[in-house]
């Protein structure tokens, strides 16, 4: 069967539009990987992520945990011994101060991090 000159331009513009509707993801990297890899393992974690991981790698995983709602008093203890250059917990459900006592407590190590707990309420 064949299609007439004003009937191919028809499908031709279908099919532009209907390719323009898709978007495509790439692969994620080996990074996104190997992050999603640690956040989904931090629940099982016996202790604490190594002190001194690079300070990308700690805020890649936190924003990561984050961004799935999976950052929780369980998956922070883990942080102890890395040093945070931020922490946002504006975004998460249940947040305690028991949630930052983990994160309190200064240890020997020079990259571990500290917290200041003084703008919460008191126990």
């Amino acid at each position: 069967e064949s299609l007439s000159p004003s009937s191919r331009s028809n499908n031709n513009s279908n099919s532009k539009s209907n390719t323009t509707m898709f978007t495509t993801r790439s692969p994620k990297s080996l990074v996104e990987l190997c992050t999603d890899a640690v956040c989904r393992s931090l629940p099982y974690l016996d202790g604490e992520l190594p002190p001194g991981l690079p300070q990308d790698v700690v805020d890649d995983i936190v924003s990561s945990l984050m961004k799935h709602s999976a950052l929780n008093a369980t998956t922070l203890r883990a942080f102890r011994q890395c040093e945070l250059g931020s922490l946002s917990l504006a975004g998460c459900r249940g947040v305690t101060d028991e949630w930052l006592l983990p994160l309190t407590t200064i240890t020997s190590s020079p990259s571990a991090c500290s917290a200041s707990t003084s703008s919460m309420s008191p126990p």
